[in-house]
């Protein structure tokens, strides 16, 4: 869709760029993040518009006629058409022809007005069907970002510009977009008719309405842009704030820092309002001015009568007069809606912006649909592994090398920041080896085979994610579908059977957000289960228990234990070493390498 604007010939060449600039990047945001589907759709939107536009203009020059024969009803013989339409339909009296008329005039404004609403209620599908377009590849480009570049984003970043964003860019890029050209077109058929009904008083008009349009869309343009810019980011810092509230509670009560969390909320969340509400207001000062410019442009017109001496001539002052008042009537809420989409436009330029946040990123999960089938059935093989998050850091894995055999149980251990959660990452393919590679019978771990891989991992950390859900759909974690017997197969087997019998509810019982109607060791239950629920074959435990009292530690690692019977390969960090005692072998990791291989008693030995 065209975009047209109009640069005053005493704006200055920075002011003429910067409008240029903004309304060449809206339509470089809607060639890119707008499909080939929506981009037809949006086309013919244009075309309905165009029509509506016109069918508006020919709804102001039907009432002509009719004021034009209640002041003088010898018009009717002197006008050509009015002459012909009289005399075609043989009407008997000029009361007659005025009543079919009107009836006529009042039919086409329902058409006309039916016909508008239709297209303003297909704009609004369209609307949001951008908005759920955005949506989706706003959710799309975070959520397939490697595992490095989505963790080293703020949360609060991510919501902004998944959940509001594409809000904001619907509301105040693309409703505004689709307004301009609607309501240009309409000021711009009411210019051609004005001109052709009557020269004069469309040179009174734009002696009126142009000064006052540039003099309103100057003064505010900055204002707009500032107001957006600070909105974007004071949203998500009160978003930040609010987050750090609500998960922090526990050690914001202790510490007794209510205040200053609460404060900092507050702070945030006043800039966000008072610049919302300093924009709202702005909004309202195009359409009291214009109501201003109307009164002055009837002034010009009676001064313009006065002066050609039209005042005895009571029919054509009075035409005059109305035609104005009609034309004014229709093109100033144009008018403001123009200001009013430009000022929206360059408002929220920094829209256009969080879309194109990290659209160059390198992406990991794309291969994921079309995944290459992998399988284990006799061995993982890690061959020289070596790691480093950037070229310029040094390695923080070297020459890792070892063998694990279906079935077996692994143990990692070593000081904080040896290595070991690091390896684990990389089994998980949330990092990728700089050199080396893990295979799996003889399958090389690739972009190709992720997801297959992926379909063997069970995963089980410190900080089990819980949903405010039941403890049946937590373990079953995103299906839709419940298989039954899998669920209390792993139920079973995650030794989850007592809890689940003691609850009035049973697995439908909701334990609250982050699992907060659970202990510890109950919520590590739930993980373990929900990792059994996919059947996954090798099974990761990364601290699993670290964070447990001694008797709970107990409980989940004789869960852990009871593993062993089901042919699963483990893998287990542990601080404390009680937690490896049916490990096969045990590594020990130091500054990033293997320094000692033990079997559970040699490294009691040791510890002895």
């Amino acid at each position: 869709m065209g975009i047209f604007y109009i640069c005053p010939l005493n704006m200055s060449n920075t002011e003429q760029q910067q409008i240029k600039s903004t309304f060449a990047n809206t339509v470089q945001s809607i060639r890119e993040h707008l499909s080939s589907w929506h981009k037809r759709r949006m086309a013919l939107l244009a075309v309905l518009i165009v029509i509506s536009a016109f069918c508006d203009v020919v709804s102001l020059g039907l009432i002509l006629p009719i004021i034009s024969i209640a002041t003088d009803p010898t018009i009717i013989q002197r006008n050509q058409y009015l002459s012909w339409a009289y005399n075609y339909f043989q009407f008997d009296s000029v009361a007659q022809f005025s009543l079919v008329l009107v009836i006529v005039v009042m039919f086409f404004y329902l058409i006309k007005n039916s016909y508008a609403l239709f297209v303003n209620w297909l704009s609004t599908k369209f609307t949001v069907d951008v908005a759920i377009h955005i949506t989706r590849n706003q959710f799309n480009k975070y959520y397939d970002l490697t595992y490095l570049d989505f963790t080293n984003i703020n949360s609060a970043l991510i919501l902004n510009h998944v959940f509001s964003n594409p809000t904001s860019y619907m509301i105040w890029i693309i409703n505004p977009v689709i307004m301009l050209f609607s309501e240009l077109l309409i000021v711009l058929f009411i210019i051609g008719f004005m001109i052709f009904s009557n020269p004069i008083l469309f040179l009174c008009l734009v002696a009126t309405v142009g000064p006052a349009t540039f003099l309103i869309y100057y003064s505010l343009r900055n204002v707009n842009t500032q107001i957006g810019t600070g909105m974007d980011l004071a949203y998500p810092r009160a978003v930040e704030a609010l987050n750090h509230s609500i998960f922090g509670y526990t050690d914001i009560k202790l510490t007794g820092t209510e205040r200053v969390f609460r404060q900092k909320y507050l702070a945030a969340i006043e800039k966000y309002h008072s610049l919302n509400m300093k924009g709202a207001f702005l909004s309202l000062v195009p359409l009291r001015a214009y109501e201003l410019v109307a009164i002055i442009g009837i002034v010009v017109v009676f001064a313009y009568i006065y002066f050609r001496n039209m005042i005895e001539a009571n029919s054509e002052a009075l035409t005059l007069v109305v035609l104005f008042a009609v034309s004014a009537s229709r093109i100033m809420p144009s008018l403001n809606r123009i200001v009013s989409s430009m000022m929206y436009i360059r408002k929220t330029q920094v829209s256009i912006k969080n879309l194109n946040f990290l659209k160059d990123k390198t992406l990991d999960n794309r291969t994921e649909v079309t995944s290459d089938p992998l399988t284990f059935n006799k061995e993982i093989i890690f061959e020289n592994i070596n790691f480093r998050f950037t070229k310029d850091q040094g390695y923080l894995l070297r020459n890792i090398s070892f063998t694990v055999k279906k079935g077996e149980k692994i143990g990692f251990v070593g000081v904080s920041g040896s290595g070991k959660t690091t390896l684990m990452n990389i089994l998980l393919r949330f990092l990728k080896e700089d050199d080396g590679a893990i295979t799996t019978d003889g399958t090389k771990l690739t972009d190709r085979n992720m997801r297959s891989w992926r379909n063997l991992l069970g995963y089980v950390k410190q900080d089990i994610f819980i949903m405010d859900a039941s403890i049946k759909a937590n373990i079953a974690f995103g299906e839709d579908k419940i298989d039954e017997q899998k669920l209390m197969r792993a139920i079973t087997q995650a030794s989850l059977q007592d809890l689940v019998d003691s609850l009035p509810e049973g697995v439908e019982t909701k334990i609250g957000e982050k699992g907060s109607k659970l202990s510890g060791g109950q919520r590590q239950r739930i993980g373990i289960a929900r990792a059994l629920y996919r059947d996954a074959q090798i099974l990761i435990f990364d601290e699993a228990t670290s964070a447990l009292d001694t008797a709970t530690e107990t409980e989940v690692t004789e869960a852990i234990d009871k593993l062993s019977d089901i042919n699963k390969t483990i893998f287990i960090i542990a601080h404390r070493i009680t937690t490896l005692k049916n490990c096969n072998r045990i590594y020990e990791l130091e500054k990033g390498c293997i320094k000692s291989e033990y079997s559970y008693r040699e490294l009691i030995d040791k510890v002895v």
